[in-house]
């Protein structure tokens, strides 16, 4: 298992971005972590208004730090030595990426179910 938490990186990017998306710049910061991570996402996002569905989350994210990181701490405390408690339980050593990231919104924003 690994584990990438690119919160140093989000608020880097947010900086750099200054209050407005660049799409550029993030898909820079986002093929630092996958090369082929922005295309994958952009093919995952592609049935969603970005301005109506992927921009809002975005922009909140921007513009609400403390949620930010709110969420980066929520992250850190759910992963905490993961990989020892999932190999303590079922015994094995799950082979998979968990990363904190900024992307694209993946559900509808507001859907209801």
């Amino acid at each position: 298992m690994k584990i990438v938490n690119t919160y140093k990186e989000i608020i880097s990017l947010l900086n750099e971005m200054n209050g407005v998306f660049d799409m550029s710049l993030w898909e820079a910061y986002a093929s630092r972590i996958s090369k082929d991570l922005p295309e994958k996402l952009k093919h995952d996002s592609r049935d969603y208004d970005f301005n109506g569905n992927i921009l809002p989350v975005i922009n909140l994210a921007m513009n609400e730090c403390q949620k930010l990181k709110t969420a980066n701490d929520s992250f850190v405390k759910a992963t905490d030595q993961l990989n020892e408690k999932i190999k303590n339980m079922i015994g094995v050593e799950l082979q998979v990426y968990i990363i904190f990231i900024l992307v694209y919104a993946t559900e509808r924003v507001g859907q209801q179910n």
